[in-house]
């Protein structure tokens, strides 16, 4: 509000009363000129993608590219940090990491821990990703809001889990 001030309730426009202006609304319009209207509708939040921090980027990203059929879409190798874009349209970040936690498969650590991947038949992508030299180290379980998920680790032993829902399920993709 470069030149404005408000001042008793009035709104002084380069230090002199508007007096043909309704206070609030004159205020409200010069506020929504420089970037902030509250006249908006609320922001409609979407996840643009999620960090993952890696020992070996590039060879984690790689991982994600052979076995989960992921499109790099930008990278920078002096960072390194690379862009993939997983089919169904999430995008992971995997960049460089500070510092490791013991155990990232570890379920109830605080923070982010898994990444599902929702898929038609589990059945199917368990034979497909086990093609692909991955690993299921426990059976088919039970799925939280129905359905049965499998457990599984990228190359960094980051927990990630397949997840087959019932059709009328309220997790499936709304398209």
């Amino acid at each position: 509000m470069s030149g404005s001030k408000l001042k008793g309730g009035k709104c002084l426009q380069g230090g002199r009363r508007d007096k043909d202006k309704d206070t609030l609304p004159f205020l409200i319009a010069s506020i929504g000129r420089h970037g902030w209207n509250p006249a908006m509708s609320k922001p409609s939040w979407t996840v643009e993608h999620l960090g993952l921090p890696a020992s070996d980027p590039r060879a984690l990203h790689e991982w994600y590219v052979r076995v989960l059929d992921a499109e790099l879409v930008w990278s920078d190798d002096s960072v390194p940090v690379y862009f993939v874009r997983l089919p169904g349209g999430t995008v992971l970040e995997i960049g460089p990491c500070g510092r490791t936690v013991e155990d990232v498969s570890d379920n109830t650590v605080a923070g982010l821990r898994h990444i599902a991947l929702q898929v038609e038949s589990l059945e199917a992508a368990r034979e497909e990703l086990a093609s692909r030299g991955v690993s299921f180290p426990e059976d088919p379980k039970p799925a939280g809001g129905g359905g049965s998920v499998q457990f599984f680790a990228d190359a960094e032993g980051n927990l990630l889990h397949l997840v087959e829902r019932p059709q009328d399920s309220v997790f499936l993709s709304q398209s």
